[in-house]
Protein backbone atom coordinates (compact mmCIF):
# COMPACT_ATOMS: atom_id res chain seq x y z
CA UNK A 1 0.00 0.00 0.00
CA UNK A 2 1.74 3.48 -1.43
CA UNK A 3 1.89 6.61 1.31
CA UNK A 4 -1.53 8.26 -0.22
CA UNK A 5 -3.80 5.03 -0.32
CA UNK A 6 -2.40 4.46 3.35
CA UNK A 7 -3.16 7.85 4.23
CA UNK A 8 -6.85 7.62 2.82
CA UNK A 9 -7.06 4.11 4.37
CA UNK A 10 -6.48 5.67 7.81
CA UNK A 11 -8.62 8.98 7.13
CA UNK A 12 -11.96 6.70 6.68
CA UNK A 13 -11.04 3.78 9.66
CA UNK A 14 -9.13 6.55 12.27
CA UNK A 15 -10.97 10.06 11.75
CA UNK A 16 -8.89 11.87 14.30
CA UNK A 17 -5.63 10.23 14.08
CA UNK A 18 -6.12 9.29 10.10
CA UNK A 19 -7.05 13.22 9.18
CA UNK A 20 -3.65 14.51 10.89
CA UNK A 21 -1.79 11.66 9.02
CA UNK A 22 -3.15 12.55 6.20
CA UNK A 23 -2.54 16.31 6.09
CA UNK A 24 1.33 15.41 7.09
CA UNK A 25 1.25 12.98 4.20
CA UNK A 26 -0.37 15.12 1.56
CA UNK A 27 1.04 18.47 3.02
CA UNK A 28 4.56 17.73 4.87
CA UNK A 29 6.30 20.65 3.97
CA UNK A 30 3.43 23.18 5.48
CA UNK A 31 3.62 21.14 8.53
CA UNK A 32 7.01 21.05 9.35
CA UNK A 33 7.12 24.93 9.27
CA UNK A 34 4.14 25.04 10.94
CA UNK A 35 5.79 22.88 13.95
CA UNK A 36 9.21 24.75 13.58
CA UNK A 37 7.47 28.18 14.13
CA UNK A 38 5.78 26.84 17.40
CA UNK A 39 9.32 25.61 18.51
CA UNK A 40 10.57 29.30 18.16
CA UNK A 41 7.62 30.39 19.94
CA UNK A 42 8.53 28.39 22.89
CA UNK A 43 11.70 28.40 22.70
CA UNK A 44 11.25 32.69 23.13
CA UNK A 45 8.50 31.96 25.69
CA UNK A 46 10.68 30.35 28.01
CA UNK A 47 13.05 32.46 28.00
CA UNK A 48 11.35 35.47 28.44
CA UNK A 49 9.02 33.22 31.36
CA UNK A 50 13.20 32.81 32.94
CA UNK A 51 13.41 36.27 32.60
CA UNK A 52 11.02 37.50 34.15
CA UNK A 53 10.56 35.00 36.86
CA UNK A 54 14.84 35.85 37.39
CA UNK A 55 13.41 40.02 37.58
CA UNK A 56 10.77 39.25 39.96
CA UNK A 57 12.63 37.12 42.04
CA UNK A 58 15.32 40.13 42.35
CA UNK A 59 13.33 42.78 42.79
CA UNK A 60 11.40 40.59 45.89
CA UNK A 61 15.08 40.46 47.60
CA UNK A 62 16.02 44.13 46.45
CA UNK A 63 12.65 45.39 48.15
CA UNK A 64 12.97 42.91 51.40
CA UNK A 65 14.43 45.79 53.53
CA UNK A 66 11.14 48.08 53.06
CA UNK A 67 9.45 45.78 54.87
CA UNK A 68 9.55 45.28 59.10
CA UNK A 69 11.74 42.92 60.63
CA UNK A 70 9.06 40.36 61.39
CA UNK A 71 7.19 40.38 57.57
CA UNK A 72 10.66 39.64 56.58
CA UNK A 73 10.52 35.75 56.44
CA UNK A 74 6.84 35.91 54.91
CA UNK A 75 8.07 38.10 51.84
CA UNK A 76 10.86 35.55 51.83
CA UNK A 77 9.27 32.35 51.44
CA UNK A 78 6.98 33.93 49.21
CA UNK A 79 9.36 35.81 47.21
CA UNK A 80 10.65 31.87 46.63
CA UNK A 81 7.29 29.76 45.87
CA UNK A 82 6.93 32.77 43.27
CA UNK A 83 10.35 31.57 41.75
CA UNK A 84 10.39 27.77 42.40
CA UNK A 85 6.29 28.38 40.16
CA UNK A 86 8.27 30.42 37.29
CA UNK A 87 10.85 27.97 37.24
CA UNK A 88 8.66 24.65 36.52
CA UNK A 89 6.37 26.81 34.03
CA UNK A 90 9.76 27.31 32.08
CA UNK A 91 10.28 23.80 32.76
CA UNK A 92 7.15 22.62 30.94
CA UNK A 93 7.51 24.86 28.11
CA UNK A 94 10.79 23.56 27.53
CA UNK A 95 9.00 19.81 27.65
CA UNK A 96 6.63 21.16 25.32
CA UNK A 97 9.33 22.34 23.12
CA UNK A 98 10.90 19.24 23.20
CA UNK A 99 8.04 17.11 22.22
CA UNK A 100 7.73 19.44 18.82
CA UNK A 101 12.00 18.97 18.40
CA UNK A 102 11.21 14.97 18.68
CA UNK A 103 8.53 15.44 16.52
CA UNK A 104 10.63 16.94 13.65
CA UNK A 105 12.88 14.95 13.92
CA UNK A 106 11.51 11.28 14.33
CA UNK A 107 8.39 11.82 13.01
CA UNK A 108 6.41 10.29 16.19
CA UNK A 109 5.27 11.24 19.60
CA UNK A 110 4.63 9.75 22.73
CA UNK A 111 3.00 9.72 25.61
CA UNK A 112 5.26 10.49 28.29
CA UNK A 113 6.58 13.65 27.95
CA UNK A 114 2.90 15.08 28.27
CA UNK A 115 2.54 12.49 31.62
CA UNK A 116 5.42 14.68 32.95
CA UNK A 117 4.18 17.93 31.99
CA UNK A 118 0.71 16.47 33.87
CA UNK A 119 2.74 15.56 36.89
CA UNK A 120 4.59 18.76 36.85
CA UNK A 121 2.00 21.20 36.77
CA UNK A 122 -0.06 19.00 39.31
CA UNK A 123 2.64 20.92 41.81
CA UNK A 124 1.82 24.45 40.44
Amino acid sequence: MDKAARSHFLLQHQPVIGHFQYIAATEPVSIFLILKSFAAYFLLAAILALVYTSWAFGVSMITLPTFPVDKQPGQVAQAIIEFVSGLLLVLIIMEMLGTVIHYLQVHATSLRPFLFIGIVSAFL
